[in-house]
Protein backbone atom coordinates (compact mmCIF):
# COMPACT_ATOMS: atom_id res chain seq x y z
CA UNK A 1 0.00 0.00 0.00
CA UNK A 2 1.15 3.54 -0.70
CA UNK A 3 -0.14 6.46 1.30
CA UNK A 4 -1.14 8.89 -1.39
CA UNK A 5 -3.67 11.35 -2.68
CA UNK A 6 -5.03 12.91 -5.82
CA UNK A 7 -2.18 15.39 -5.50
CA UNK A 8 0.35 12.68 -6.28
CA UNK A 9 2.25 12.81 -2.98
CA UNK A 10 2.78 9.15 -2.09
CA UNK A 11 4.97 8.14 0.84
CA UNK A 12 6.24 4.59 1.41
CA UNK A 13 5.21 2.89 4.63
CA UNK A 14 6.73 0.00 6.53
CA UNK A 15 4.13 -2.36 7.94
CA UNK A 16 3.53 -5.54 9.90
CA UNK A 17 0.43 -7.31 11.18
CA UNK A 18 0.50 -7.21 14.99
CA UNK A 19 -1.81 -9.13 17.32
CA UNK A 20 -1.50 -7.40 20.66
CA UNK A 21 -3.25 -5.36 23.30
CA UNK A 22 -3.68 -1.69 24.07
CA UNK A 23 -0.72 0.19 22.70
CA UNK A 24 1.45 1.82 25.36
CA UNK A 25 4.73 2.67 23.63
CA UNK A 26 6.09 1.80 20.20
CA UNK A 27 9.75 2.45 19.47
CA UNK A 28 11.03 2.20 15.92
CA UNK A 29 14.58 2.42 14.68
CA UNK A 30 16.85 1.38 11.88
CA UNK A 31 20.50 0.21 12.07
CA UNK A 32 22.72 3.26 12.62
CA UNK A 33 24.89 2.70 9.57
CA UNK A 34 21.81 2.96 7.36
CA UNK A 35 20.35 6.09 8.91
CA UNK A 36 22.61 8.67 7.33
CA UNK A 37 25.29 8.92 4.69
CA UNK A 38 27.30 11.27 6.87
CA UNK A 39 30.27 10.26 8.98
CA UNK A 40 31.15 11.28 12.52
CA UNK A 41 32.95 14.49 11.51
CA UNK A 42 32.11 17.64 13.43
CA UNK A 43 28.83 19.14 12.26
CA UNK A 44 27.71 22.76 12.09
CA UNK A 45 25.71 24.14 14.98
CA UNK A 46 21.97 23.81 14.51
CA UNK A 47 20.23 27.16 14.17
CA UNK A 48 17.08 28.06 16.05
CA UNK A 49 13.90 28.03 14.02
CA UNK A 50 12.51 31.60 13.81
CA UNK A 51 9.40 32.25 15.88
CA UNK A 52 8.51 35.59 14.27
CA UNK A 53 8.19 37.02 10.78
CA UNK A 54 10.64 39.92 10.56
CA UNK A 55 8.71 42.00 8.00
CA UNK A 56 5.12 41.33 6.96
CA UNK A 57 3.08 42.89 4.15
CA UNK A 58 -0.21 44.66 4.68
CA UNK A 59 -2.66 41.78 4.42
CA UNK A 60 -6.05 42.21 2.75
CA UNK A 61 -7.83 39.82 5.10
CA UNK A 62 -8.31 40.07 8.84
CA UNK A 63 -6.93 36.58 9.55
CA UNK A 64 -3.86 35.56 7.52
CA UNK A 65 -2.78 31.94 7.96
CA UNK A 66 0.79 30.91 8.77
CA UNK A 67 3.09 27.93 8.26
CA UNK A 68 6.84 27.44 8.06
CA UNK A 69 9.01 25.13 5.98
CA UNK A 70 12.60 24.65 7.16
CA UNK A 71 15.31 23.27 4.88
CA UNK A 72 18.62 21.78 5.98
CA UNK A 73 19.78 19.46 8.74
CA UNK A 74 20.74 22.47 10.86
CA UNK A 75 17.75 24.66 9.96
CA UNK A 76 19.84 26.67 7.50
CA UNK A 77 16.92 27.88 5.37
CA UNK A 78 13.69 28.67 7.27
CA UNK A 79 10.90 29.73 4.92
CA UNK A 80 7.68 31.37 6.10
CA UNK A 81 4.59 30.81 3.94
CA UNK A 82 1.49 32.91 4.62
CA UNK A 83 -1.98 32.71 3.08
CA UNK A 84 -3.98 35.89 2.44
CA UNK A 85 -7.12 36.86 0.51
CA UNK A 86 -7.24 39.21 -2.47
CA UNK A 87 -10.44 40.64 -1.00
CA UNK A 88 -11.25 40.78 2.68
CA UNK A 89 -14.71 39.25 2.16
CA UNK A 90 -13.55 36.35 0.00
CA UNK A 91 -14.58 32.89 1.18
CA UNK A 92 -11.27 31.28 0.30
CA UNK A 93 -7.63 32.21 0.56
CA UNK A 94 -6.24 33.04 -2.88
CA UNK A 95 -2.92 34.77 -2.25
CA UNK A 96 0.30 33.20 -0.97
CA UNK A 97 3.43 34.87 0.38
CA UNK A 98 6.66 32.83 0.44
CA UNK A 99 9.94 33.93 2.05
CA UNK A 100 12.07 32.65 -0.83
CA UNK A 101 15.44 33.89 0.48
CA UNK A 102 14.80 32.96 4.12
CA UNK A 103 15.46 36.45 5.47
CA UNK A 104 12.10 36.85 7.22
CA UNK A 105 10.93 39.64 4.91
CA UNK A 106 7.70 38.84 3.03
CA UNK A 107 7.47 42.23 1.30
CA UNK A 108 10.22 41.70 -1.28
CA UNK A 109 9.48 41.46 -5.04
CA UNK A 110 8.61 38.02 -6.39
CA UNK A 111 7.49 36.59 -3.06
CA UNK A 112 3.71 36.78 -3.56
CA UNK A 113 1.74 34.29 -5.65
CA UNK A 114 -1.76 34.55 -7.10
CA UNK A 115 -4.11 31.63 -6.39
CA UNK A 116 -7.27 33.20 -7.77
CA UNK A 117 -7.46 30.69 -10.63
CA UNK A 118 -7.86 27.88 -8.15
CA UNK A 119 -5.61 25.43 -6.32
CA UNK A 120 -2.48 24.17 -7.95
CA UNK A 121 1.22 23.61 -7.55
CA UNK A 122 3.61 26.52 -7.09
CA UNK A 123 7.19 25.73 -8.13
CA UNK A 124 9.93 27.48 -6.16
CA UNK A 125 13.64 28.14 -6.89
CA UNK A 126 16.34 25.75 -5.69
CA UNK A 127 17.88 26.35 -2.27
CA UNK A 128 21.61 25.95 -1.63
CA UNK A 129 22.34 24.64 1.87
CA UNK A 130 26.11 24.24 1.59
CA UNK A 131 28.78 23.90 -1.08
CA UNK A 132 27.81 20.26 -1.57
CA UNK A 133 24.12 20.05 -0.69
CA UNK A 134 20.94 21.70 -1.91
CA UNK A 135 17.21 21.23 -2.36
CA UNK A 136 15.68 21.27 -5.83
CA UNK A 137 12.26 20.70 -7.42
CA UNK A 138 10.61 22.49 -4.49
CA UNK A 139 6.86 22.85 -4.82
CA UNK A 140 3.92 23.88 -2.65
CA UNK A 141 0.44 22.49 -3.22
CA UNK A 142 -2.57 24.10 -1.54
CA UNK A 143 -6.16 22.88 -1.91
CA UNK A 144 -9.18 25.14 -2.15
CA UNK A 145 -10.91 24.12 1.07
CA UNK A 146 -11.63 26.69 3.76
CA UNK A 147 -8.85 25.30 5.95
CA UNK A 148 -6.41 25.24 2.99
CA UNK A 149 -4.56 21.96 3.45
CA UNK A 150 -0.98 22.07 2.20
CA UNK A 151 1.74 19.71 1.03
CA UNK A 152 5.35 20.61 0.23
CA UNK A 153 7.68 18.56 -1.94
CA UNK A 154 11.45 18.80 -2.52
CA UNK A 155 14.47 16.77 -3.62
CA UNK A 156 17.59 16.78 -1.47
CA UNK A 157 20.90 16.61 -3.36
CA UNK A 158 24.38 15.94 -1.92
CA UNK A 159 27.43 15.76 -4.17
CA UNK A 160 29.53 14.31 -1.34
CA UNK A 161 27.27 11.30 -0.72
CA UNK A 162 28.77 7.83 -1.06
CA UNK A 163 28.28 6.06 -4.38
CA UNK A 164 25.06 4.10 -4.68
CA UNK A 165 25.43 0.40 -3.94
CA UNK A 166 23.35 -2.47 -5.32
CA UNK A 167 19.95 -2.57 -3.68
CA UNK A 168 20.17 0.73 -1.86
CA UNK A 169 19.22 4.28 -2.75
CA UNK A 170 19.61 6.24 0.47
CA UNK A 171 23.28 7.05 -0.17
CA UNK A 172 23.17 8.07 -3.82
CA UNK A 173 23.00 11.77 -3.07
CA UNK A 174 19.37 12.37 -4.02
CA UNK A 175 16.29 11.80 -1.86
CA UNK A 176 12.78 12.99 -2.57
CA UNK A 177 10.71 14.22 0.39
CA UNK A 178 7.11 15.28 0.93
CA UNK A 179 6.07 17.29 3.98
CA UNK A 180 2.75 17.71 5.73
CA UNK A 181 1.71 14.15 6.62
CA UNK A 182 -0.66 13.51 9.55
CA UNK A 183 -0.63 10.65 12.06
CA UNK A 184 -3.92 9.21 10.80
CA UNK A 185 -5.79 9.38 7.53
CA UNK A 186 -8.63 11.23 9.27
CA UNK A 187 -6.58 14.36 9.90
CA UNK A 188 -5.83 15.54 6.36
CA UNK A 189 -2.58 17.23 5.41
CA UNK A 190 -0.81 20.24 6.95
CA UNK A 191 -3.22 22.98 8.02
CA UNK A 192 -2.02 26.58 8.37
CA UNK A 193 -2.11 28.19 11.82
CA UNK A 194 -4.17 31.24 12.63
CA UNK A 195 -1.15 33.01 14.12
CA UNK A 196 2.64 32.96 13.91
CA UNK A 197 2.72 31.18 17.26
CA UNK A 198 0.43 28.37 16.09
CA UNK A 199 2.09 27.90 12.69
CA UNK A 200 3.02 24.28 11.90
CA UNK A 201 6.66 23.68 10.94
CA UNK A 202 7.68 21.07 8.35
CA UNK A 203 11.40 20.19 8.36
CA UNK A 204 13.28 18.97 5.28
CA UNK A 205 16.49 17.70 6.89
CA UNK A 206 18.12 15.81 4.01
CA UNK A 207 20.69 13.36 5.35
CA UNK A 208 19.88 13.88 9.03
CA UNK A 209 19.16 10.64 10.96
CA UNK A 210 15.74 9.39 10.00
CA UNK A 211 12.82 9.45 12.41
CA UNK A 212 9.50 7.63 12.30
CA UNK A 213 5.85 8.50 12.58
CA UNK A 214 3.33 5.73 13.22
CA UNK A 215 0.26 5.37 11.04
CA UNK A 216 -1.98 3.21 13.18
CA UNK A 217 -5.30 2.99 15.10
CA UNK A 218 -5.46 4.18 18.70
CA UNK A 219 -5.33 0.66 20.14
CA UNK A 220 -4.06 -2.82 19.30
CA UNK A 221 -6.48 -5.46 20.57
CA UNK A 222 -5.61 -8.95 21.82
CA UNK A 223 -6.77 -11.65 19.48
CA UNK A 224 -7.06 -9.44 16.44
CA UNK A 225 -4.55 -8.55 13.77
CA UNK A 226 -3.72 -4.90 13.19
CA UNK A 227 -1.77 -3.55 10.25
CA UNK A 228 0.83 -1.33 11.95
CA UNK A 229 2.62 1.13 9.66
CA UNK A 230 5.23 3.86 10.00
CA UNK A 231 6.48 6.68 7.81
CA UNK A 232 10.24 7.27 7.64
CA UNK A 233 11.56 10.81 7.45
CA UNK A 234 11.80 13.80 9.79
CA UNK A 235 9.49 15.19 12.43
CA UNK A 236 8.26 18.76 12.36
CA UNK A 237 6.38 20.85 14.90
CA UNK A 238 2.62 20.97 15.21
CA UNK A 239 -0.09 18.77 13.77
CA UNK A 240 0.26 17.17 10.33
CA UNK A 241 3.89 18.20 9.98
CA UNK A 242 5.82 14.99 9.28
CA UNK A 243 8.20 15.08 6.31
CA UNK A 244 8.42 11.62 4.72
CA UNK A 245 10.72 10.12 2.15
CA UNK A 246 8.90 9.61 -1.16
CA UNK A 247 10.63 6.45 -2.24
CA UNK A 248 12.19 3.28 -0.92
CA UNK A 249 15.34 4.50 0.83
CA UNK A 250 16.58 1.48 2.77
CA UNK A 251 18.17 -1.53 1.05
CA UNK A 252 15.63 -4.26 0.35
CA UNK A 253 17.13 -6.58 2.96
CA UNK A 254 16.93 -4.00 5.77
CA UNK A 255 13.97 -3.81 8.18
CA UNK A 256 12.72 -1.20 10.58
CA UNK A 257 13.04 -2.49 14.16
CA UNK A 258 9.98 -1.93 16.34
CA UNK A 259 9.45 -2.59 20.05
CA UNK A 260 5.91 -2.90 21.40
CA UNK A 261 5.41 -2.43 25.16
CA UNK A 262 1.96 -3.63 26.23
CA UNK A 263 -0.09 -5.34 28.95
CA UNK A 264 -1.68 -8.76 28.47
CA UNK A 265 -5.19 -9.75 29.57
CA UNK A 266 -4.00 -10.24 33.18
CA UNK A 267 -2.31 -6.85 33.35
CA UNK A 268 1.22 -8.22 33.09
CA UNK A 269 3.70 -6.00 31.31
CA UNK A 270 5.02 -7.51 28.11
CA UNK A 271 7.44 -6.57 25.38
CA UNK A 272 7.54 -7.70 21.78
CA UNK A 273 10.22 -6.96 19.21
CA UNK A 274 9.15 -7.07 15.57
CA UNK A 275 10.71 -6.22 12.26
CA UNK A 276 8.75 -4.11 9.82
CA UNK A 277 9.90 -5.63 6.55
CA UNK A 278 7.08 -4.95 4.15
CA UNK A 279 7.22 -1.83 2.01
CA UNK A 280 3.75 -0.64 1.19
Amino acid sequence: MLRGSAWGFAAPLFSVIIAGSLLVVMFVSVPEENVSAENSAEKPTKKSIPTTVRVEPKYDCDLPLYAQVVFGENNEKPMWIVLDKSESESEKYDKLFVDLNSNGDLTEPGESFDLTNGPGTIDLPDLEISESSSFSKISIRIDDSEQAECMVKAVWNDSNASPKQDGQSHMDGEIQFGGGYPETSKNGYMIFGKSVQSAPVVCFRGSAPFEFQPWYPESLLIGSGTDFKVFMGHKGRGNNSFCSTLGYILPAEEAVLATLNYADEDGNKKRADVKLKERC
